[in-house]
C-alpha cells in the first residue's frame, strides 16, 4: 500500500466505504462521486496501477465480479443499460487499478463523445500503418515488406 492511496486505504479497513462485494482479492465499493446513483468501482485488493500490471488470473475475476455487479445493477435498479470505464497511466485519477461499473439510463447526460473533440476517420494507410504499429510492433514502415497481408506504406498507391 502506497501512503496516499484510497483504495489500499479502503481495501484494507482504514477509510470507509460503502462496499457491495468483497472477497481476499478484490473489493467493489459505491463511488464517491457517481455518474449514476450506483455506481461502482471494482479495485484487486492488492496495489496495482494498471491494467497491463494485473495477472491474468486477477484480471479475469475482475471481469467476471463486473459482469456479476452489472447484473445486480439491471436486477436492483431497473437500469436501462450498464457502462464499464478503465483508465490507464495519466489518466487513472487513484493511481490504483480500478474498473467503473455504473448503470446507465436513456436521456441520462452520459456520453462517450465530446463535442468539442473532432472525430477523424483515418485513411486507409493511415489505418494500415496503425494495425502495422500494433500487431507487429512496427513503428516505422520500410522495406516493401509485408507480413500477414498487411501492405506497408510504400507498398500503397496513393
Amino acid at each position: 500500500m502506497t501512503n496516499t492511496c484510497i483504495a489500499c486505504a479502503i481495501a484494507t479497513g482504514q477509510s470507509p466505504a460503502h462496499i457491495i462485494h468483497q472477497n481476499d482479492r478484490i473489493i467493489c465499493f459505491l463511488d464517491h462521486a457517481p455518474i449514476n446513483p450506483g455506481h461502482i468501482l471494482i479495485c484487486p485488493r492488492a496495489h496495482l496501477a494498471d491494467l497491463t500490471d494485473l495477472p491474468d488470473d486477477l484480471l479475469a475475476e475482475i471481469a467476471t465480479t463486473a459482469k456479476a455487479m452489472a447484473q445486480l445493477l439491471k436486477d436492483k435498479l431497473g437500469c436501462d443499460g450498464v457502462s464499464l470505464l478503465q483508465n490507464n497511466g495519466a489518466f487513472n485519477d487513484l493511481g490504483h487499478f480500478h474498473l467503473h461499473v455504473f448503470p446507465r439510463y436513456a436521456g441520462d447526460g452520459f456520453g462517450w463523445t465530446n463535442a468539442q473533440l473532432k472525430a477523424v476517420q483515418p485513411t486507409s494507410k493511415e489505418a494500415l500503418a496503425l494495425l502495422a504499429l500494433i500487431r507487429l510492433g512496427r513503428k516505422e514502415l520500410v522495406d516493401g515488406k509485408s507480413a500477414d497481408g498487411i501492405k506497408f506504406l510504400d507498398e500503397m498507391d496513393d
